[in-house]
């Protein structure tokens, strides 16, 4: 596993040995250290995966703060949360029902909810979510450009 940490203003990358090291060289003041990781989707592709998170992060006093992404695949077949949500997104744009696309969504986090035994409704977040994809369809961060014309580079289309 790889993090950032950041330490007197300076920014350092690597394995936690790697960091050790870098940071005692750097500061001599290992203790002070702040760490910074993140977890991609696969980590975090159900509750199970969660679980090992929490260990990681619960292993070392250090890690305070967390980036998480979307949850991903949990089998080779599977559809990743981000690539769920863009799809629901799209059916909104085009003025087509995306509620089942939406309930799929919250049925993956229901799902990992569920497997953590965790006492957690989300129906309050997806609701407005529901609200905002029906709101602003066809605007991407208040810009009048739809998710659409990003080609897979990242690059606007059509402009």
């Amino acid at each position: 596993m790889r993090a950032f940490v950041i330490v007197q203003n300076s920014v350092f990358c690597g394995s936690t040995e790697q960091l050790r090291e870098s940071i005692d060289n750097h500061t001599g003041m290992e203790k002070e250290m702040k760490k910074v990781v993140k977890f991609g989707g696969s980590s975090l592709a159900s509750a199970e995966q969660f679980r090992k998170v929490g260990e990681i992060i619960r292993s070392d006093e250090g890690r305070r703060y967390v980036v998480p992404s979307a949850p991903g695949k949990r089998f080779a077949k599977d559809t990743k949360v981000a690539d769920m949500l863009y799809q629901c997104y799209r059916l909104a744009e085009e003025g087509a029902n995306f509620d089942r696309a939406l309930a799929a969504i919250q049925a993956r986090y229901q799902e990992i909810i569920d497997g953590l035994e965790l006492d957690l409704s989300l129906d309050g977040e997806f609701a407005v979510i529901r609200e905002q994809f029906a709101a602003q369809a066809g605007r991407l961060c208040g810009f009048p450009w739809r998710i659409s014309e990003w080609d897979r580079d990242g690059k606007l289309s059509g402009v």
